[in-house]
């Protein structure tokens, strides 16, 4: 039951902080741009399940995971160059 609270923080805070970092809500099929709904929530529920099986979780921990992803979301086309919207 823990871990299902933990999942569920980390999702709420990468939505909520998604949402403050001003990424569009709606996804784009046609475009690689990160919006709150994809990829974000599922990159927080990875990371919250890897670091779950690495180290133990508390509700902090996951709260960090929901920014680390959203923020991670918000900047993935500066990471990863190259990936452009080609029309």
């Amino acid at each position: 039951m823990i871990l299902l609270i933990n999942y569920a923080v980390a999702l709420v805070s990468s939505i909520v902080v998604g949402a403050i970092l001003g990424m569009k809500i709606s996804f784009d099929m046609d475009s690689f741009e990160g919006s709150v709904l994809f990829p974000t929530p599922f990159v927080a529920l990875g990371l919250t399940a890897l670091i779950g099986y690495l180290i133990t979780l508390d509700l902090i921990s996951s709260v960090i995971i929901g920014i680390f992803a959203s923020v991670f979301s918000k900047f993935a086309n500066k990471i990863f160059p190259g990936v452009t919207d080609v029309n």
